[in-house]
């Protein structure tokens, strides 16, 4: 350490103590007139869960400007308020990565995101890319890269920055940001990029425009669908950003130009004036407004409630909102009643030393939800689709799980309450009644035989899949019952059974035929008596439902799942699917070819791990 004229200067192994934060370099300078502060040669910054390594930093303390050159690091978004909270000072002198041992470890991973194109199954649409999602958030690790930012007191930027979530080099999944900018809100890190790419490991790159690249945004604001129950066919539509309403509501609007209906000058999507809502639908004339439809989604919290309202209107007529409007209300919350879900933890093992036993993980949740529903369309599974007019409800559920030793176990009781006014079972009108039902779900899942993986965490040899295959049978087993009480005196009591194997074979690490998952579980059904309703009166068919995931070359699998009817031995329902999967990422096709949908999804994956691979 020495002193030239007003500039202090320190040389080799430099250790900057900060307000909970560390900086290293080889050479530090400050000049305390100008109050400039340069970090020169293996500069290295770490603070909490965030690090960055770079070749120059430099600052104005006096402008509240300066650069970073070189930049390479990784960035936290789970720890962003603890990290960047310089209240709290609670600085130690162990680096979070240690010079002597800097190489990934601890790798877990954590979930999926959803950023592609995909189906929400809505009747009568044939090609319909529904979600547009692009929820970065959900990703919560990422390496980064920049020649230079350029940072001040309030905010930073870089004319390019490259993101990764993969783990490893080369990387598969990468983000580049151009022209970006960045500051900390409500201690919440938010990036704005002009003009974002995602690159496929620098073989296919496809630009996704301007977007906030650590906020929910959609991945595209146009988008392409077809839906011939609703819309007549082919529409355009387009997705605009979101507008905070307040801190805790957004909305978000996406209109639609109803193209195929605009062409033909008319409209088979509803029924004749003043018909009964059973009517079948005829054609009709069109004015302007009906070449139009829009989309609403509301979301908020308001105390932890979850607060979600999504609206549909299929044409912007006046005269048609009764048939063109669909909507949905659900205020949701889960209370954890747990505050230590490692029941068997380390201390156990000390006051038990013979037992052996893996970890139990336990979870214990109350899950409370109303809803209000207008013309919705219900998935019934195996039974289809039906429809509801009108309906509210209030749900209450509590869900419990055990892990311990592979055996996997889930536990619910359900009771909900509502008003309904839908179609009748027998014949083509409304009935409204009150309905009370109470319901248990019971899952288990146990080995029959495993196949221990050499390794317990991927390595850069793994390069198909975000995690080491757990080969070996599983037979999975599941109870369900209900009874359904109706105001009109009625009942429906249901017991159900599903038991099965799935067999899991191949390690997915070579590129032939090295992965193979396949699923056989048959149901029986139990019923006693019947639903007035159409929308919930349960198919007593006992079936069969056939899976397989099967890898063809490299990262190509073929993906289908049926269900067969023992009675009559047809197949119903086949699904037929073709992905590619990656260690970062994994791109899929599907086609039902019974209701000819076409969708398509795009997933990055999220992992959480120590240390930090060399720079990409």
């Amino acid at each position: 350490q020495y002193k030239i004229d007003n500039i202090f200067f320190a040389e080799g192994n430099v250790i900057v103590s900060l307000n909970n934060a560390l900086l290293f370099a080889d050479k530090i300078s400050y000049d305390y007139e100008n109050k400039i502060f340069v970090a020169k040669g293996n500069v290295r910054f770490e603070k909490g869960n965030q690090y960055f390594e770079c070749s120059n930093l430099s600052y104005d303390l006096k402008n509240s400007k300066g650069f970073i050159d070189n930049i390479y690091g990784a960035l936290n978004i789970d720890n962003l308020d603890e990290d960047f909270n310089l209240k709290k000072a609670n600085l130690g002198r162990n680096s979070i990565l240690n010079s002597q041992n800097s190489d990934v470890r601890e790798l877990n991973y954590m979930n999926s995101t959803n950023i592609g194109l995909s189906n929400d199954f809505e009747k009568g649409r044939k090609f319909n890319i529904t979600r547009l999602d692009f929820d970065i958030p959900q990703i919560t690790k990422w390496r980064f890269k920049s020649k230079r930012i350029l940072i001040n007191s309030e905010t930073f930027s870089s004319d390019k920055v490259i993101f990764t979530n993969d783990v490893f080099n080369r990387p598969q999944f990468l983000l580049e940001s151009n022209n970006l900018t960045g500051e900390i809100v409500d201690n919440k890190l938010k990036l704005i990029s002009k003009n974002t790419w995602i690159n496929l490991e620098d073989k296919f790159k496809f630009p996704i425009g301007r977007r906030s690249v650590l906020d929910k945004d959609p991945i595209s604001k146009w988008g392409l669908g077809s839906d011939y129950g609703e819309k007549d066919g082919f529409y355009i539509a387009r997705s605009f950003d979101r507008i905070e309403l307040s801190d805790d509501f957004d909305l978000r609007f996406t209109p639609s130009l109803l193209i195929q209906r605009g062409i033909m000058g008319n409209t088979k999507s509803f029924r004749e004036d003043g018909s009964s809502i059973f009517a079948n639908k005829i054609r009709n004339d069109i004015a302007i407004s009906d070449l139009f439809a829009l989309k609403t989604d509301l979301e908020g919290q308001i105390n932890f409630w979850n607060i979600n309202l999504n609206t549909t209107l299929n044409s912007l007529s006046p005269d048609r909102l009764d048939e063109s409007t669909r909507a949905k209300l659900a205020i949701s919350r889960s209370f954890d009643l747990l505050t230590n879900k490692n029941i068997y933890d380390e201390s156990t093992k000390q006051d038990f030393p013979e037992d052996n036993s893996e970890e139990m993980d336990f979870d214990n949740f109350i899950d409370l939800k109303i809803s209000s529903a207008y013309r919705q369309t219900i998935n019934k599974g195996f039974d289809g689709e039906a429809d509801i007019y009108f309906a509210n409800s209030i749900g209450l559920a509590n869900r419990k799980s055990w892990l311990k030793n592979g055996v996997n176990t889930n536990f619910s009781i359900i009771y909900d309450l509502g008003e309904f006014n839908s179609e009748k079972r027998s014949e083509k009108e409304l009935v409204k009644l009150f309905r009370n039902v109470l319901a248990s779900k019971f899952s288990y899942s146990f080995p029959l035989w495993e196949k221990r993986p050499l390794n317990d965490q991927i390595d850069k040899t793994y390069k198909y899949y975000p995690t080491v295959i757990e080969e070996g049978i599983q037979w999975a087993s599941s109870i369900n019952s209900g009874i359904f009480f109706y105001s009109d005196g009625s009942k429906q009591e249901i017991f159900t059974i599903t038991t099965g194997p799935e067999i899991t074979l191949g390690s997915f690490r070579t590129k032939y035929l090295d992965y193979t998952k396949l699923g056989i579980k048959a149901t029986y059904v139990a019923k006693n008596g019947q639903s007035p309703f159409s929308f919930d009166n349960f198919n007593e068919t006992e079936r069969l439902n056939l899976s397989l995931q099967q890898q063809i070359f490299g990262p190509l699998v073929f993906n289908y799942d049926s269900y067969l009817n023992l009675e009559n031995g047809e197949l119903s329902e086949p699904k037929y699917g073709l992905n590619i999967s990656r260690r970062a990422y994994s791109l899929e096709g599907y086609y039902y070819p019974e209701s000819e949908v076409i969708g398509f999804g795009f997933k990055i994956f999220n992992f959480n791990y120590s240390g930090l691979s060399p720079k990409f």
